[in-house]
């Protein structure tokens, strides 16, 4: 193949050139790449959905003041309102419309539900009692349907719920009221904080499989490797096998039927497969074993992530996780432990109808040419990466048979006679002799 040279300067106007290229077309990509970054953040700014949006919320709280709160906690003297309560309500409402009129999506990401939060307490403070009894039971049915069953039994039985909903009901008009707003205010930061503990639980089943799927893939790339080259060496062999005389007019194809020749020559001696190629094999066969090992892993820890139930409890331990190495590094326990299961076939040390059979192959290995015994390896590899405890248990019965085999054996005489101990134990018999009775007594004296 002729190879094609550039005098040096014109090399230096080429690359050049390229450069420019590079530049004029880096900031379309950079813009595309800020535009899906926008669009991204206006998705991600739905989370509150289970606690209603928080726009739409916000809405609702102000319309709720301008409705329901009487008109004379809304007295107004020199401009300005004379209720405390009031006047903060006020400026926390401004400050949220002028973070909507300037577009701070970032701001109702990530604050927007806290401030909506306490607009709504300051709401409670500020309604009558008939218009707080109509909205405990939709708020107290929210409460429900985020807790278990003995917590919201707790919440029954505690004297709050007791003095408004139970027969001994406080009759002062005063006293319910504040009872009423206690109670408001109690279940409205027992539904944020499940929300929070929520939307926490969420950002960390997304962060732990982000880090699962970085490790997996850094984990299976070396082995597939070694699979892919396997395969190109395989493809080059048996494309020598028939040599086909290359066309003149086609470089490329004499130089992959010379590289075909090489890797043949390189790999074999004769036809009898050198040591290089018998390793190249059994390495292409742990690697498979590996990068199954490796998916099922991963599979098992990605199951696990999702199917914990999003409750105050078990939550926590959830969000542990975030901080522990332990699930990250599952890829890696499941490529080894497929690794430890193919050295296990290999040395023989299972056997069985649902195991692959290495017998009829000459060398284990070579396993790899059989499809139906490569299929059984590769669904017990998948089967030690996916379930955890299966290869601990496993050799923990491979310890156990090994003991037993292992046991010390009777001790052997010099003159090579097997010592068997007595049965009493080694105790020395006694030396009184028993005298006979019955007819053989009689026959003795005779």
């Amino acid at each position: 193949m002729s190879a094609r040279f550039y005098p040096r300067n014109q090399l230096g106007v080429t690359a050049i050139s390229r450069g420019i290229e590079l530049m004029r077309i880096w900031p379309l990509f950079k813009r595309r790449h800020s535009n899906a970054e926008q669009q991204s953040s206006r998705r991600r700014i739905s989370r509150d959905a289970l606690d209603g949006l928080p726009h739409e919320k916000f809405l609702r709280i102000v319309g709720l003041f301008n409705a329901v709160v009487p008109a004379e906690a809304k007295k107004k003297q020199n401009n300005d309102y004379v209720d405390a309560l009031v006047r903060e309500f006020e400026s926390l409402q401004k400050m949220i419309e002028w973070k909507l009129d300037q577009n701070d999506t970032q701001f109702q990401r990530d604050e927007m539900g806290d401030y909506v939060h306490n607009l709504n307490l300051l709401l409670a403070q500020l309604l009558p009692a008939d218009a707080l009894t109509a909205s405990l039971p939709g708020t107290r049915d929210d409460y429900r349907t985020r807790v278990s069953a003995e917590v919201y039994n707790a919440y029954t039985a505690s004297p709050i719920y007791k003095s408004l909903e139970g027969c001994d009901r406080d009759k002062n008009p005063t006293r319910h009221l504040e009872l009423l707003r206690a109670d408001y205010i109690q279940l409205a930061n027992e539904v944020r904080k499940l929300t929070l503990l929520e939307y926490h639980i969420e950002e960390t089943r997304n962060f732990l499989i982000r880090k699962l799927r970085r490790t997996c893939f850094k984990v299976i790339v070396l082995p597939l490797t070694v699979v892919i080259f396997f395969f190109v060496c395989r493809a080059a062999i048996l494309s020598t096998a028939a040599p086909v005389s290359p066309s003149p007019t086609t470089q490329l194809a004499g130089a992959s039927f010379s590289l075909s020749q090489w890797l043949t020559s390189y790999l074999f001696y004769g036809k009898k497969p050198t040591t290089i190629y018998n390793t190249l094999v059994m390495l292409t066969l742990l690697s498979l074993a590996a990068i199954a090992g490796a998916v099922g892993s991963f599979i098992s820890a990605l199951l696990r992530i999702e199917a914990v139930p999003e409750n105050n409890e078990i939550g926590r331990s959830v969000v542990a996780l975030r901080y522990s190495e332990s699930i990250r590094l599952a890829p890696v326990t499941g490529l080894t432990f497929a690794i430890l299961l193919s050295l296990l076939f290999g040395g023989k040390l299972l056997n069985g109808l649902l195991f692959p059979d290495t017998s009829f192959a000459g060398s284990w290995p070579y396993v790899l040419f059989f499809p139906a015994e490569l299929a059984k390896w590769l669904v017990w590899s998948f089967i030690a990466g996916f379930s955890e405890r299966m290869m601990p248990d496993m050799i923990d019965r491979l310890v156990d048979k090994a003991g037993k085999n292992l046991q010390p054996a009777s001790p052997v005489s010099p003159a090579g006679n097997r010592i068997i101990p007595p049965r009493d134990g080694g105790k020395k018999q006694s030396s009184k002799k028993v005298k006979p009775s019955g007819p053989a007594a009689h026959r003795s004296g005779a």
